[in-house]
């Protein structure tokens, strides 16, 4: 069985979309990866807005970037831009397939 191999987004891929959540521990660096991931427009065009969680005194724990219905090799173009990017930054990550959106992250 020969592999097919997709060149565009619109086409469906066997793997089916992704869903990336980038979960910032430290949230006074999250508006500068932020920037600097949506110099690429890959970032940019999936992103889907953010959210926050926060501590008993209302103080922000983390803040968490959402980027919806990527292809396979979108997902990997863009987790390689986010491995050189990441550095000053405590951040985790999860793929989920689409639709998908429960996370947990800040589980105690």
């Amino acid at each position: 069985m020969r592999r097919q191999i997709f060149h565009s987004r619109s086409e469906v891929e066997p793997m089916g979309l992704k869903n990336l959540i980038i979960n910032v521990i430290n949230p006074d660096t999250c508006d500068a990866l932020r920037d600097k991931l949506h110099a690429h427009t890959l970032f940019k065009s999936a992103y889907d807005g953010s959210e926050s969680t926060h501590f008993k005194n209302y103080s922000e724990k983390s803040r968490r970037l959402y980027y919806y219905d990527l292809a396979h090799t979108d997902l990997t173009l863009m987790l390689k831009i986010l491995q050189g990017l990441r550095e000053g930054h405590e951040l985790s990550i999860k793929i989920h397939p689409g639709e998908v959106g429960n996370h947990d992250f800040d589980v105690e």
